[in-house]
């Protein structure tokens, strides 16, 4: 599901229907100078001062210079006036060591083009249908060159430009091209350079391709039992499956050896998933039409295996390879998820190769870690037998608490002494790491305090590994949230300080206040980039030190590259903590718990003291936090217009939200929105109760999860709420996938009244406000069925509503002219309503 997006009066339930198109006011009346083309125009309405920022970015091989790939505001700090607001990105190169020494100050000589994509090429209307979907389950906007890949040796660099492949060497001044798409029998799909620079390996058409970055010529196709005809048997090599990607955050289907001499792939078969026909009903041509294999809640999930390849390809002259298959299946059978792969590191302590595998079960309710290891032995002169099963070494399993769901992570680091850092949440309910041998047996915590464990509850979200030579001891660089949940920052800690006083033990390393993401790290230069915001300071890009955090060379400042920031000069938002009430009903929630807030209160000398009419912004689901010290939250520009027009814009983020332990999160399990909408309403009335809300104009919008809980709070407290915008919503859990709803509510068969009871569709016979539904036809994550179904309840109980569609849009719509108007239609629906 995706994760949340902030996109005169009437009496309380207004009927109107007409819909006047609105121009957004002018300053000089008071209101708001923010257009709806301001709105809609900026990724997400959360990053304003991000246009033109580094998207990703990492460190030459001689740590002196940066790769990175932005939009042409990035090349020159702000030189080109912050006027390009384009998603088009190109590949950068710049230097920050001269001399030996960090240059503080850049030049524009400093800056040099690698490569920037031909005219229009990349561009969404050129992409394939393929790619357009990988590229909503990545949320990604960017267009032109949207990523670039560096070999772990730094010596090759892969830039994919439209759909071809193309490589650069420090010793070439120019790219070379490897891949031709024009000789392939379909689009260039993932594309990934080994850790030596030797090969390159991508899918095309469903299968397995590998392409030598030296030897330039035709890459080989490596499988050959893959589904071409897009509506056959379902089986699809080397891509993550959409459970995968949409619900585990597992954007991965093939892994190379750090030798380059194997490639570990996933085989996905969902032939036996029914497809889910979505037609499109604004085009011309009324046989355009999509089939997606859409495993609901309940129902077949894809079935996925792991092989094992040589990357040489052609075993002794034939056209196919044998494939080695990993026993995946014996722990939970074949019906789990693939969750997790990844290569181990070679060392004197596990010389073979091998690889991770972290399965998990149906009810994700147990996680086991499998090592395989791979006989470096075998040759393509000894070729591995085909559909040899290897068994695997059970090194971790670990077991949800009763009444929880075990959350996945990216923590897994292995460790040249042939041992990992692992994190888990097993031991106080949250994320902590510990260091384990090689054969999974925990050897001490590395974050966590077990003398005191209370003082330690705070997540560790990454986490990076180094050995320091010269001191012989692990160093572990980490983010997480030790100084509050709403903050995120870069500690450093020494598996030799561990029981020493716990402000000794971890040292933060980013300066206080704020969300900062780390974008690279360099522990050889003892160098990261740092990305950062906080609510009351612009997003910032910049080079900094490990050792003390310092700035060394400025990257981007939001604050000078974009001058929208200083022209709408807008007022951060202020923080409020509430309690959430307890209740004997719900076993969950028996203890009162502490939930963060925010408020965008309206300017008392143009608006008046209050109570004033108010709207909730929400997303309120599982694995999301919206309430964070980053600049997103000033400028939310949707929340911004509103409070300028006199509305107060509250923001809280409910049980069951992110970042907060698994014992705040998992208060909503098999029992979604109840909870989530009580927490929402208790922060309503703390502000109706200080007079700043006017308890009779309460409005609440959301998108996905917060489209259902806009409208779950419409129908189950029209005491308190009179409008609701509910955007791409879940009408009912059955109608969703099921790694997303079975976590958080098991199957439609196992809990039939905790189905019944989170449905939208039994509570709108209390419906008394306004309603506005907004859906895409397209969406091929939360289907327009969910939102048709409502309709149908609606109907039944004689409730108006007011419907926007999108004929050409899916889960969030992308285009320019959809949005102003979709920002148009809800600014005048909040207007009539409230």
């Amino acid at each position: 599901m995706s994760s949340p997006s902030s996109p005169g009066s009437r009496p309380k339930g207004s009927q109107s229907s007409f819909l006047p198109k609105l121009d957004a006011p002018p300053s000089s009346d008071g209101t708001s100078s923010i257009t709806f083309e301001d709105i809609a125009k900026y990724p997400g309405r959360a990053f304003l001062s991000r246009a033109g920022a580094p998207t990703k970015i990492g460190f030459s091989a001689d740590n002196e210079s940066l790769v990175y790939l932005g939009g042409a505001a990035v090349a020159a700090d702000g030189a080109s006036g912050g006027q390009s607001q384009s998603l088009t990105q190109q590949l950068w190169k710049r230097t920050i060591v001269k001399d030996g020494e960090i240059a503080f100050d850049g030049a524009d000589d400093d800056i040099t083009v690698l490569a920037k994509p031909p005219q229009g090429v990349g561009q969404e209307d050129t992409l394939s249908a393929e790619e357009k979907l990988r590229r909503e389950r990545t949320r990604q906007l960017e267009t032109g060159i949207t990523n670039f890949e560096y070999s772990a040796n730094k010596q090759v660099l892969l830039c994919p430009i439209g759909n071809d492949l193309f490589v650069k060497r420090d010793t070439d001044d120019d790219l070379v091209q490897i891949v031709d798409a024009s000789e392939l029998p379909g689009s260039v799909i993932d594309p990934h350079i080994s850790a030596d620079g030797s090969i390159v390996a991508f899918v095309c058409d469903h299968e397995l391709y590998v392409a030598s970055t030296t030897a330039i010529g035709p890459p080989r196709r490596m499988t050959h039992d893959a589904d071409h005809s897009g509506d056959g048997n379902g089986v699809v090599n080397g891509l993550a499956d959409f459970i995968a990607m949409e619900e585990m955050g597992r954007n991965e289907g093939f892994w190379i050896s750090p030798d380059s001499k194997f490639v570990a792939f996933e085989q996905s078969d969902e032939s036996h998933i029914p497809s889910y026909k979505i037609m499109h009903q604004g085009q011309d041509d009324p046989s355009k039409q999509e089939d997606h294999r859409y495993p609901f809640a309940g129902a077949a999930n894809p079935k996925a295996r792991i092989g094992i390849l040589h990357s040489a390809g052609g075993d002794h002259g034939t056209n196919e390879t044998a494939v080695k298959w990993l026993d995946i299946h014996s722990v939970f059978g074949e019906d789990m998820y693939l969750a997790r792969v990844q290569w181990g590191v070679t060392s004197p302590f596990r010389k073979n190769q091998h690889l991770y595998v972290q399965v998990m079960n149906r009810e994700q309710t147990e996680l086991v870690l499998l090592r395989f290891d791979i006989d470096d032995t075998e040759t393509e002169t000894e070729p591995i037998a085909d559909g040899v099963l290897v068994k695997g070494h059970e090194l971790i399993r670990e077991t949800a608490k009763e009444g929880t769901w075990h959350n996945l992570h990216d923590v897994l680091i292995p460790l040249k002494s042939g041992g990992f850092v692992w994190a888990s949440e097993s031991d106080n309910g949250f994320r902590h790491l510990f260091l384990h041998d090689g054969d999974g047996t925990r050897i001490t915590p590395i974050t966590l305090d077990p003398w005191d464990a209370k003082k330690d509850q705070w997540m560790v979200d990454t986490c990076t590994a180094n050995m320091v030579e010269q001191e012989q001891r692990d160093t572990f660089y980490f983010t997480g949230t030790k100084d509050g949940a709403k903050e995120s920052h870069l500690y450093c800690t020494f598996i030799d300080q561990y029981g020493g006083d716990d402000e000794e033990k971890i040292r933060r390393i980013t300066p206080a206040g704020g969300v900062h993401s780390i974008l690279a790290i360099n522990t050889k230069a003892m160098l990261f980039v740092d990305s950062w915001s906080s609510i009351h300071e612009p997003h910032k890009v910049a080079v900094r030190s490990l050792i003390d955090g310092s700035i060394l060379r400025m990257l981007h400042d939001g604050s000078e590259t974009d001058p929208r920031v200083q022209e709408l000069s807008l007022p951060a938002p202020e923080w409020f903590d509430i309690e959430s009430k307890a209740s004997n009903e719900n076993p969950s929630s028996k203890e009162a718990m502490t939930l963060h807030g925010a408020i965008y209160k309206p300017d008392p000398a143009v608006h008046g003291d209050g109570p004033y009419p108010a709207v909730v912004s929400l997303y309120g689901g599982p694995h999301a936090q919206m309430v964070t010290d980053s600049y997103g939250m000033t400028v939310d520009l949707r929340a911004q217009r509103l409070r300028a027009q006199g509305y107060a814009v509250i923001k809280v983020d409910n049980r069951g939200s992110a970042r907060r332990g698994v014992d705040f999160e998992t208060t909503i399990r098999h029992d979604m929105g109840n909870l989530e909408v009580e927490d929402q309403v208790e922060a309503v009335n703390h502000w109706i109760d200080a007079g700043i809300v006017d308890p009779s104009r309460v409005g609440v919008y959301g998108w996905s999860y917060g489209g259902y809980m806009s409208a779950m709070c419409l129908s189950k407290r029209p005491d308190v709420f009179a409008a609701a915008v509910a955007g791409a919503m879940v009408s009912s859990w059955d109608g969703y996938d099921t790694c997303y709803t079975e976590r958080y509510m098991g199957t439609p068969q196992s809990n039939p009244s905790g189905y019944a009871r989170s449905e939208v569709m039994p509570y709108v016979d209390a419906i008394e406000g306004s309603l506005l539904l907004v859906h895409g036809l397209i969406d091929e994550n939360v289907h327009f069925r969910h939102t048709a179904r409502l309709v149908n309840a609606l109907i039944k109980a004689r409730k108006h509503y007011e419907l926007l569609l999108f004929p050409d849009e899916r889960h969030v719509p992308r285009g320019l002219e959809d949005k102003v108007f979709m920002e148009e239609r809800i600014s005048s629906f909040l207007e009539r309503s409230l």
